[in-house]
């Protein structure tokens, strides 16, 4: 089972972190400010489609959306 994107969003954004990248930082390169980068990795808002890519390269990610077939039991 694939898990919300809130949830991959901020595992993406902690793992750029460990890795030693700072949200200054990733506001920086993705012309985020930090108050709603803060609020993106908190989960307290979904970013939308092209704000996620934005965030998701800044941090050397990408995103890849996949489609479940209709009557194949995805969510």
């Amino acid at each position: 089972m694939t898990r919300p994107i809130t949830e991959q969003f901020k595992a993406a954004i902690a793992k750029a972190e460990r890795r030693g990248m700072t949200r200054y930082a990733i506001g920086k390169l993705s012309g985020l400010g930090r108050g709603n980068l803060g609020r993106y990795c908190s989960g307290e808002i979904v970013p939308k489609l092209d704000t996620a890519e934005k965030i998701i390269k800044a941090i050397g990610g990408r995103i890849v959306i996949e489609l479940d077939e209709p009557g194949r039991g995805g969510s």
